[in-house]
């Protein structure tokens, strides 16, 4: 079932959810459409686990998190930059917005296994990173979390910056560096009005 619906999402993400039929995705994944009924009733269900598999990173992650309460947050950032890199590439922006379109309810689906999983998540990050004394005080953790949710989805998929020939890892950890030490050298303290 894994490799019918790495296919799927592979070409989901290359094609599209509407222009991709089950005869394609059976021959991507070496099988026969007959075995993918098998596994899955209808495309409904079939565009349900593909973009499910996505959420997959994010609940390792987490699971990584309840197996070692004290691992290293850079680790289990680490761990789901890989995990986002192994994901097949293509405009995740447009195909959330075709799912939503033609699946409302897969979204919806979606949507509320990412707000958990990712809620815990990013909960659990910042309570580890506080306790460990690395989480800037008065930080606005919602604002942090929606922050870091948007360059994991949009800026990844950047066009411009897919054009500089950076691996998907490599990108993300000069963006999860921006995330964690910022942009700036100047001290917080010092004010830039004066400078």
């Amino acid at each position: 079932m894994n490799r019918i619906v790495r296919a799927a999402l592979r070409l989901f993400m290359a094609y599209g959810i509407k222009r991709t039929s089950i005869k394609e995705i059976a021959r991507e994944a070496g099988v026969t459409r007959v075995t993918i009924y098998r596994h899955c009733a209808d495309k409904r269900e079939l565009v349900r686990a593909a973009f499910l598999q996505s959420e997959a990173v994010f609940q390792q992650a987490l699971q990584t998190l309840n197996d070692r309460p004290d691992a290293d947050p850079t680790q289990i950032l680490d761990q789901i930059g890989r995990g986002i890199a192994s994901l097949p590439t293509g405009d995740l922006p447009a195909r959330l917005d075709e799912l939503e379109r033609l699946y409302p309810d897969v979204y919806a689906d979606l949507q509320q296994v990412r707000l958990d999983t990712e809620g815990e998540l990013f909960s659990r990050l910042f309570d580890l990173s506080d306790e460990r004394g690395i989480l800037r005080p008065g930080l606005n953790r919602e604002v942090a979390r929606a922050i870091i949710w948007e360059i994991l989805v949009h800026v990844l998929r950047n066009p411009g910056l897919m054009t500089l020939g950076l691996s998907d890892q490599d990108l993300f950890n000069a963006v999860r560096d921006i995330i964690l030490f910022g942009i700036s050298s100047i001290p917080e303290s010092e004010d830039l009005a004066g400078q």
